[in-house]
Parts: structure tokens; C-alpha cells; sequence
């Protein structure tokens, strides 16, 4: 499983979040655009933050 992140700016971070606030990934990019592979981790649902261009972006998604 994979989800995709795209921005206008260029994304510098990330992180995955579990409901209970425990980073699951996270890293750096340099990118308008980042698949992130998703199959290790169990199915829930997550946040993803994604700094870019000094603001926080944070959607969620579910992990089926």
C-alpha cells in the first residue's frame, strides 16, 4: 500500500501519525511530490503532516 503527497511547494518534511499521537514515520524530502509506502504498518487510521514552505499541512487517511 501507498499514499501519495503532492503539494505546490516543495514538501521538506513529513510524519505519520496513529490516533494515539505516536509517530509512526517520518522524514525529509525535496520534493512537489512523495509516495510514501504504507504496507508495514497496521491498519488504523493516521495523520499525515507534511511541512512545506514553513506551514503544517495535516490530512488523515485510512490504512485498510
Amino acid at each position: 500500500s501507498q499514499i501519495t503527497l503532492t503539494s505546490m511547494n516543495t514538501i521538506e518534511r513529513y510524519e505519520v501519525i496513529d490516533v494515539t499521537g505516536k509517530r509512526i514515520m517520518n522524514g525529509t524530502a525535496n520534493a512537489t511530490q512523495l509516495t510514501l509506502d504504507v504496507t508495514s504498518i497496521p491498519s488504523g487510521l493516521y495523520m499525515v503532516n507534511v511541512i512545506s514552505n514553513n506551514q503544517r499541512i495535516a490530512k488523515s487517511f485510512v490504512k485498510e
